[in-house]
């Protein structure tokens, strides 16, 4: 009899080991689904590049002033700018699209889109004029635009997105990072990430990582 009892014990101590087991595997599966709770829809990874231009303005005041200079701006790299001095549409796209937020006052551009009057000192009639449009071979940074959804079934509070840079090696460069909060359950994100660092020459491609705070 007690040796019947003793089996017993060990039966009864084995399930409760089993039980155990099936225990800890539930709780590893759940993490798992909270991990793969964000999914990446799109993204779109953009080169930019300084576009530079030289202008001249004059100011028809008393003292009728006259400026030299140079500006640059940043503009998509896929915007080629071989044609721009014949291809009307191309200068009006950069002009209205990157050159006219990088100004301090509001300009009217002329009809050929070569120059643009404004008021000097909201007092005096002046005009610019540009050229020598170039676009640099360096990079001036990169722009990373995406989606993401909560496919999971739960509200997220707050959220990570991780995004990797790599070189044409495989070798990761540098990283950023952005953080949302407030993602209902089946709702998008919309993200942007910008890396502007010492490898952005060497970039290739990108991956992301996603954590759940």
């Amino acid at each position: 009899m007690k040796k019947q009892l003793e089996i017993i014990g060990i039966v009864a101590l084995l399930v409760c080991v089993g039980l155990s087991g099936c225990t800890q595997k539930s709780n590893n599966s759940e993490t798992s689904q909270n991990d793969n709770q964000i999914q990446l829809i799109s993204y779109q990874l953009t080169k930019y590049k300084n576009f530079t231009y030289d202008f001249y303005t004059e100011v028809n005041n008393s003292l009728h002033q006259i400026f030299n200079d140079s500006n640059q701006v940043k503009i998509p790299e896929n915007i080629n700018i071989s044609d721009i001095d014949s291809n009307l549409t191309k200068k009006e796209q950069i002009c209205n699209q990157f050159i006219a937020p990088s100004l301090e006052h509001t300009v009217e551009w002329d009809s050929d889109y070569n120059g643009y009057s404004f008021e000097y000192l909201s007092i005096w009639q002046a005009h610019t004029s540009l050229s020598n449009f170039h676009l640099s071979n360096d990079v001036a940074y990169w722009r990373v635009n995406g989606i993401v959804k909560n496919t999971g079934n739960s509200y997220l509070n707050t959220f990570v997105i991780t995004v990797n840079f790599y070189n044409s090696n495989g070798t990761l460069i540098s990283y950023e990072n952005i953080q949302g909060q407030g993602l209902p359950s089946g709702y998008t994100w919309n993200f942007e990430v910008k890396y502007d660092g010492l490898c952005k020459n060497d970039v290739n491609h990108v991956d992301f990582k996603f954590d759940i705070l």
